[in-house]
């Protein structure tokens, strides 16, 4: 393939890795296991151990059929994409758990400050849910990379790049997109959560417990609609 081509392609990958870390399950994912508190380096922390785990999987899966010529079993995708189902519903139940906690310890610690409001407050009290340890985003991403192997490796095919080092760098460039724009949203995330956080804790608590429905309701739609 020509050089020129090739540059194109490439950043052609560069880009849909920009698009593709903004997938409806990735942002619920991410948005319900997320916990940012008043440090916005916590949420990108957390979004880069995933974006490491998305790419480490598609990097290796990609090693397997485009160097070693091994045949994944096109189960393996399918399969996945049922688990990230489940685990959104898991996320989406975790959080809404989580949040009815919140919600009667922040209604107790009211009581005996007398109501006084502070933004600060209303941060942690609503977004410093359970903590996650940091193997968790990671093996989300190790999923989330699962799930998107097979599209990613058709349309490697589909392109007809031609050899397995060209190939290599196209998911590894793809990689380097969903990070980008992964690091993005968490910082994003988490400037969010202190805006909201000043219009009083409510707001907060209401936008949590919705990311907790959408992330339900997208897991249930999943489970029974994918292929």
């Amino acid at each position: 393939m020509e050089s020129s081509n090739l540059f194109s392609l490439f950043t052609l990958a560069f880009g849909l890795g920009l698009l593709h870390a903004l997938d409806a399950d990735h942002v619920m994912a991410i948005s319900g296991l997320m916990n940012t508190g008043n440090n916005a380096r916590n949420g990108i922390r957390f979004c880069l151990r995933w974006a490491i785990g998305h790419g480490i999987t598609l990097l290796t899966i990609g090693c397997c059929v485009l160097v070693m010529g091994m045949t994944i079993p096109h189960q393996l995708s399918h399969y996945a994409e049922y688990a990230v189902g489940g685990l959104l519903i898991v996320i989406g139940v975790w959080l809404c758990w989580a949040l009815s906690k919140t919600v009667s310890l922040h209604n107790t610690a009211s009581q005996s400050r007398g109501n006084t409001a502070n933004p600060h407050d209303a941060i942690a009290a609503t977004v410093d849910t359970p903590r996650q340890p940091s193997s968790h985003a990671m093996l989300v991403g190790i999923l989330h990379g699962i799930a998107g192997s097979a599209p990613l490796l058709l349309l490697i095919s589909l392109a007809n790049i031609g050899s397995a080092l060209s190939g290599l760098v196209y998911i590894l460039l793809f990689s380097i997109g969903v990070l980008c724009a992964m690091l993005l949203f968490g910082g994003l995330l988490t400037r969010a959560y202190r805006w909201l956080a000043h219009w009083g804790t409510p707001l907060v608590l209401l936008t949590r417990l919705l990311i907790a429905i959408g992330a339900i309701v997208l897991g249930i739609n999943i489970l029974l609609f994918s292929h």
